[in-house]
């Protein structure tokens, strides 16, 4: 692998494009954590989830239709009842996914979920870090709980404080086990742009820029031809998941803003879909190993 494929197989230059047109967006506008630009994003990486519910030889994986119903109707519920906890469990998935999907280690091995922890907690650590006040009231329109004690100074720095340690631990253990130097490089040189992203923009906007740049690029590019040849079911059902989105807004008792609406819609769509998603390509990687 040369310096031209890292760089290419890592996104670096769509994520610093990103990185650049938001920050452009943010100055001439003057608004930052825009809910328009997380609903784009978000209905921009959703789709190459919908690939688990296609299937070679008929409309859809019955299978994987049976167990994204069963989840998307239990996340429903979850959310008009317990919105702080669902959340929690969003944010948990979310970590567990954005790792193994995200880890140059394809297969399932003690290297693989060291490299996923330290890949997927990162994204959540990261805009805890440097913009907790504006996480604290994200989280706040998204479940309607006070996570103020949940994203303390103390609890996020020591999360960080194990992190690190986790990220030193990884270098030697990938090290250990990958005959090339390029692949070591690669996964340090993505943590660290991670973290200028995470730096550089607020949270809605980094995690915009990651989410689509990154993780959903990178999948959508492996699975090209799939989406090609459904484009139209996958963004069906992709503007389902949004509907459903936008009907439990109908059955809340509180009234919100717009925009704070829209970053709920935003997120609840993302969860129906990023979970079933997430559990059952965690099921994949572990079948295969």
């Amino acid at each position: 692998m040369n310096i031209r494929q890292l760089v290419r197989e890592s996104n670096f230059l769509p994520m610093l494009a990103f990185v650049g047109l938001l920050s452009l967006y943010s100055w001439w506008t003057g608004s930052v954590n825009s809910p328009w630009i997380l609903l784009i994003g978000i209905a921009a990486g959703m789709p190459h989830g919908a690939t688990d519910l296609l299937s070679s030889s008929s409309p859809f994986n019955k299978a994987a239709a049976l167990f994204y119903g069963a989840n998307i109707l239990a996340l429903s519920a979850l959310w008009f009842f317990w919105p702080g906890l669902t959340l929690g469990l969003f944010l948990v998935v979310s970590i567990i996914h954005f790792g193994t999907e995200d880890s140059l280690s394809r297969q399932w091995s003690w290297l693989h979920a060291h490299e996923s922890i330290v890949r997927g907690s990162l994204v959540v650590l990261l805009p805890s870090l440097f913009y907790r006040e504006e996480v604290i009231e994200l989280f706040q329109i998204v479940s309607g709980a006070d996570w103020s004690y949940l994203l303390d100074e103390k609890v996020v720095k020591g999360g960080l404080n194990v992190w690190f340690i986790g990220l030193f631990t990884l270098f030697g253990h990938a090290a250990t086990q990958w005959s090339t130097w390029e692949r070591v490089l690669q996964t340090f040189l993505e943590l660290g742009l991670l973290v200028v992203v995470f730096r550089v923009l607020h949270p809605l906007e980094a995690f915009v820029v990651y989410f689509v740049a990154g993780h959903s690029l990178r999948t959508a590019f492996k699975l090209r031809d799939i989406l090609k040849a459904n484009a139209l079911m996958v963004l069906i059902l992709t503007g389902v998941t949004f509907g459903a989105a936008a009907c439990y807004h109908f059955f809340l008792p509180e009234k919100l803003e717009m925009d704070s609406k829209m970053i709920r819609t935003a997120f609840v769509a993302l969860s129906l879909f990023a979970v079933p998603h997430a559990l059952w390509r965690t099921h994949v990687i572990f079948r295969k190993s």
